[in-house]
């Protein structure tokens, strides 16, 4: 499971840039005919359409997997907004 949080935050720090007036989630989907949950990036900038990128398959079919999953991401993208902001310039 770590393997699988370690390769969506590596896809997800390639596709995330920091543009003003733009909306970035991830999305879960459900995919019950394979039993496996798809991560998607999402991102959408002002006035413009949708780009959803897959991120990575979840073979490991277990809701509770998925939920420890989801706690280990985003412990992670915590680490790595508080890293991002503590090596931002002081004159931003």
């Amino acid at each position: 499971m770590n393997n699988d949080v370690e390769i969506i935050m590596e896809r997800l720090t390639l596709l995330f840039k920091r543009q003003s007036r733009t909306r970035y989630w991830l999305m879960i989907a459900n995919d019950p005919y394979d039993q496996t949950y798809n991560v998607f990036f999402n991102s959408q900038r002002a006035n413009e359409r949708l780009q959803s990128v897959p991120l990575h398959k979840l073979a490991h079919y277990d809701l509770a997997d998925l939920e420890t999953l989801l706690k280990a991401l985003r412990q992670k993208i915590r680490e790595c907004q508080e890293s991002c902001v503590n090596e931002m310039p002081s004159y931003i």
